[in-house]
Protein backbone atom coordinates (compact mmCIF):
# COMPACT_ATOMS: atom_id res chain seq x y z
CA UNK A 1 0.00 0.00 0.00
CA UNK A 2 1.14 3.53 -0.68
CA UNK A 3 1.90 5.82 2.27
CA UNK A 4 -0.99 8.18 1.39
CA UNK A 5 -3.46 5.25 1.43
CA UNK A 6 -2.08 4.01 4.74
CA UNK A 7 -2.63 7.45 6.27
CA UNK A 8 -6.13 7.64 4.79
CA UNK A 9 -7.06 4.16 6.04
CA UNK A 10 -5.64 4.92 9.49
CA UNK A 11 -7.58 8.19 9.70
CA UNK A 12 -10.79 6.46 8.59
CA UNK A 13 -10.30 3.70 11.15
CA UNK A 14 -9.72 6.24 13.93
CA UNK A 15 -12.84 8.19 12.92
CA UNK A 16 -14.98 5.05 12.92
CA UNK A 17 -13.62 3.97 16.31
CA UNK A 18 -14.37 7.36 17.86
CA UNK A 19 -17.80 7.45 16.26
CA UNK A 20 -18.69 4.02 17.61
CA UNK A 21 -17.42 4.89 21.05
CA UNK A 22 -19.83 7.85 21.15
CA UNK A 23 -22.85 5.70 20.30
CA UNK A 24 -25.09 4.31 22.99
CA UNK A 25 -27.14 1.15 23.12
CA UNK A 26 -30.69 0.89 24.47
CA UNK A 27 -29.21 -0.47 27.71
CA UNK A 28 -26.76 2.43 28.09
CA UNK A 29 -27.50 4.82 30.94
CA UNK A 30 -29.12 8.03 29.78
CA UNK A 31 -27.77 11.39 30.89
CA UNK A 32 -29.66 12.60 33.92
CA UNK A 33 -31.47 15.91 33.90
CA UNK A 34 -30.73 17.90 37.00
CA UNK A 35 -32.28 21.11 38.17
CA UNK A 36 -30.18 23.56 40.09
CA UNK A 37 -30.72 27.04 41.40
CA UNK A 38 -27.02 27.78 41.56
CA UNK A 39 -25.96 29.71 38.46
CA UNK A 40 -22.90 28.69 36.52
CA UNK A 41 -20.14 31.09 35.55
CA UNK A 42 -21.83 31.67 32.19
CA UNK A 43 -25.26 32.39 33.73
CA UNK A 44 -26.35 35.90 34.65
CA UNK A 45 -29.15 36.03 37.19
CA UNK A 46 -31.11 39.27 37.44
CA UNK A 47 -33.04 40.73 40.38
CA UNK A 48 -31.47 38.49 43.03
CA UNK A 49 -28.38 38.81 45.23
CA UNK A 50 -26.09 35.87 44.50
CA UNK A 51 -22.61 35.68 46.00
CA UNK A 52 -23.10 39.21 47.37
CA UNK A 53 -23.75 40.77 43.94
CA UNK A 54 -26.95 41.69 42.13
CA UNK A 55 -27.95 42.97 38.70
CA UNK A 56 -31.33 44.71 38.78
CA UNK A 57 -32.91 44.80 35.35
CA UNK A 58 -36.62 44.93 34.63
CA UNK A 59 -36.28 43.57 31.09
CA UNK A 60 -35.41 40.12 32.50
CA UNK A 61 -38.34 39.95 34.92
CA UNK A 62 -40.39 36.85 34.05
CA UNK A 63 -44.19 37.01 33.95
CA UNK A 64 -45.91 36.63 37.33
CA UNK A 65 -42.83 37.79 39.26
CA UNK A 66 -42.04 41.14 40.85
CA UNK A 67 -41.00 43.77 38.37
CA UNK A 68 -37.86 45.82 38.83
CA UNK A 69 -40.02 48.91 38.20
CA UNK A 70 -41.08 48.75 41.86
CA UNK A 71 -38.42 46.53 43.36
CA UNK A 72 -37.24 45.79 46.89
CA UNK A 73 -34.19 43.74 47.86
CA UNK A 74 -32.39 43.18 51.15
CA UNK A 75 -28.70 43.53 51.94
CA UNK A 76 -26.22 42.83 49.12
CA UNK A 77 -22.57 43.90 48.94
CA UNK A 78 -22.63 45.12 45.31
CA UNK A 79 -25.65 46.18 43.28
CA UNK A 80 -25.78 47.29 39.64
CA UNK A 81 -29.05 48.89 38.50
CA UNK A 82 -29.67 48.69 34.77
CA UNK A 83 -33.40 49.50 34.93
CA UNK A 84 -34.90 52.86 34.09
CA UNK A 85 -38.04 54.60 35.37
CA UNK A 86 -38.03 52.41 38.50
CA UNK A 87 -38.48 52.82 42.24
CA UNK A 88 -35.93 50.59 43.96
CA UNK A 89 -35.48 50.04 47.69
CA UNK A 90 -32.31 48.28 48.83
CA UNK A 91 -30.93 47.09 52.14
CA UNK A 92 -27.32 47.69 53.12
CA UNK A 93 -25.14 47.96 50.00
CA UNK A 94 -21.43 48.78 49.93
CA UNK A 95 -21.08 49.50 46.21
CA UNK A 96 -24.02 50.82 44.18
CA UNK A 97 -23.83 51.46 40.44
CA UNK A 98 -26.73 52.97 38.51
CA UNK A 99 -26.56 52.69 34.74
CA UNK A 100 -30.25 53.40 34.09
CA UNK A 101 -32.07 56.71 34.09
CA UNK A 102 -35.05 58.26 35.87
CA UNK A 103 -34.80 55.95 38.89
CA UNK A 104 -35.58 56.67 42.53
CA UNK A 105 -33.33 54.52 44.71
CA UNK A 106 -33.31 54.20 48.48
CA UNK A 107 -30.24 52.45 49.91
CA UNK A 108 -28.84 51.79 53.39
CA UNK A 109 -25.27 52.76 54.31
CA UNK A 110 -23.57 52.73 50.89
CA UNK A 111 -19.81 53.22 50.79
CA UNK A 112 -19.58 54.03 47.06
CA UNK A 113 -22.20 55.22 44.57
CA UNK A 114 -21.39 55.45 40.85
CA UNK A 115 -23.98 56.84 38.45
CA UNK A 116 -23.58 56.74 34.67
CA UNK A 117 -27.27 57.29 33.86
CA UNK A 118 -29.20 60.54 34.15
CA UNK A 119 -32.07 61.98 36.19
CA UNK A 120 -31.66 59.51 39.07
CA UNK A 121 -32.45 60.34 42.71
CA UNK A 122 -30.65 58.35 45.40
CA UNK A 123 -31.64 58.56 49.08
CA UNK A 124 -29.17 56.96 51.49
CA UNK A 125 -28.74 56.38 55.21
CA UNK A 126 -25.43 56.45 57.05
CA UNK A 127 -22.33 58.48 56.31
CA UNK A 128 -21.93 60.34 53.02
CA UNK A 129 -20.65 57.83 50.45
CA UNK A 130 -17.99 58.40 47.82
CA UNK A 131 -19.96 59.57 44.79
CA UNK A 132 -18.92 59.35 41.15
CA UNK A 133 -21.50 61.00 38.89
CA UNK A 134 -20.77 60.54 35.20
CA UNK A 135 -24.37 61.22 34.13
CA UNK A 136 -26.46 64.37 34.21
CA UNK A 137 -29.05 65.76 36.61
CA UNK A 138 -28.55 63.12 39.31
CA UNK A 139 -29.21 63.77 43.00
CA UNK A 140 -27.70 61.89 45.95
CA UNK A 141 -28.88 62.94 49.40
CA UNK A 142 -29.30 61.61 52.92
CA UNK A 143 -32.66 60.14 53.77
Amino acid sequence: MRPSRIITVAALAATCTLGLAACTTPDSPKPSSTSTTTPTAATTVYNDCIDDAAQIWDEETPKNSPSAKDFTMGDCTGVNIISSDATITLGAVQTLTIEGSNNTVTVKTPTTITITGSNNTVHHTGDTPTITDEGQHNTVKPQ
